[in-house]
């Protein structure tokens, strides 16, 4: 059977129906971003955020996804935001990684709104140091606890570390515990965000019969292996 080689013309041009959407797509998105970042400790500190709040003045109004007609406040951020590198955002992750206690006066509302639900940390393969990423929560990574009994059962194979390097605990001004911010590569993070796997719950993994059980069990006696043949 002979198929006759015929590819489509290249699209040189975005049609007009898809132009508009792709820009409300992204003005959306960047309310939503702005929409955060306006109640962060980053936005009220950062020098390379300076520009920005004197162009936008005393009092930031909250900005609403469905608001795209304000093209003077787009114009305002692309005007009075350069482009920022791992050095401008090292100073406030610091301020959770460095501290032995981190205090939640002093770290909520970093980067985003609220705490991160973990802080994953690269290779060290660029320069030879390891660089730091606060990860927020997103609903849209968020299924069933690894543990939850109303999921219907299936088995899954699949070898994914869920080893954990250290974690960071947040108290309150007088020393009670509100958060474990697991320390850990990006994959291991968002696994374990996604599943509800708190730092003090590895060990149950191993004898919970839960709908994922053998995934993380196999998952957890992959990463001791490793660990022992290191």
């Amino acid at each position: 059977m002979n198929i006759s080689y015929d590819p489509p013309q290249s699209l040189l041009a975005l049609t007009l129906e898809l132009k508009e959407s792709s820009e409300r797509r992204a003005k959306i998105n960047l309310f939503r971003v702005l929409s955060k970042l306006l109640g962060t400790i980053f936005f009220q500190e950062a020098q390379a955020l300076a520009t920005l709040r004197d162009a936008l003045g005393d009092v930031y109004t909250p900005l609403l996804p469905d608001d795209l007609e304000n093209h003077e406040l787009l114009d305002k951020f692309f005007t009075c935001v350069p482009f920022t590198t791992y050095e401008d955002y090292q100073l406030f992750v610091s301020r959770l990684l460095d501290s032995k206690l981190p205090r939640l006066s002093d770290v909520n509302n970093l980067l985003s709104p609220g705490l991160p639900a973990y802080i994953a940390r690269t290779s060290g393969t660029t320069g030879g140091q390891l660089k730091y990423f606060l990860k927020y929560p997103d609903s849209l990574y968020l299924g069933p606890r690894w543990d939850s009994p109303d999921v219907p059962g299936f088995k899954r194979c699949q070898f994914t570390l869920i080893h954990l390097n250290r974690w960071k605990t947040v108290v309150d001004d007088n020393d009670n515990i509100i958060q474990d911010i697991p320390v850990s590569i990006s994959s291991s993070g968002r696994i374990r965000h996604s599943l509800g796997i708190g730092p003090m719950d590895d060990e149950k993994i191993i004898d919970k019969k839960g709908w994922r059980a053998n995934f993380l069990a196999m998952s957890y006696v992959h990463m001791k292996l490793k660990i022992l043949h290191s």
